[in-house]
């Protein structure tokens, strides 16, 4: 990767110094909860840290990525309420959305996200599902029945001709 006399490199406790300042004389900026600008400048290392280790394993360039999958809006703890079918902030207020499912344990981080053209309430908790036995089947094929498993479940042997007669029956009727 070539070098240039003027790069310097800027590290992300410095960018999030950098926007206490910003903060105290900004009065947008200071509107945004201060754990959502720390997320930006989170999320921007992380991909400049993709970015060098992707070239330095020999990989070249990453390919051209849009930047319209790095707008989004994070709440990683605070700043943040949901009652029902609103989430609620300071600055946005309540803001209705579909809850396609129960929110299940506390709530770790909320991210909203748009693709399509359409916006996404992203909801992360602390819930872990736990699985019902060990989630395997053992099958054994057999002759007189295509298989048997482990559940107890016979899956009977259907004799072709007769089957496909039956079928052939039913459409022509």
């Amino acid at each position: 990767f070539p070098s240039h006399d003027k790069t310097r490199t800027v590290y992300r406790n410095q960018q999030q110094a950098e926007l206490t300042q910003l903060r105290k004389q900004d009065k947008t900026i200071k509107e945004i909860h201060s754990q959502v600008l720390q997320q930006v400048t989170l999320r921007l290392e992380n991909t400049y840290k993709a970015f060098f280790k992707h070239y330095k394993d020999g990989q070249g360039f990453p390919k051209f990525r849009s930047c319209k999958n790095f707008f989004g809006i994070l709440y990683p703890q605070k700043g943040f309420s949901i009652e029902h079918n609103k989430f609620i902030t300071k600055i946005y207020g309540k803001m209705g959305f579909k809850k396609h499912r129960n929110i299940q344990g506390n709530i770790r981080q909320v991210m909203i996200t748009t693709k399509n053209n359409k916006w996404y309430l992203v909801v992360t908790t602390d819930y872990i599902k736990t699985k019902q036995g060990s989630g395997m089947t053992g099958i054994d094929v057999g002759i007189t029945n295509i298989a048997t498993l482990s559940n107890g479940t016979i899956i009977k042997n259907q004799p072709h001709a007769k089957y496909f007669d039956k079928r052939i029956n039913k459409l022509k009727s």
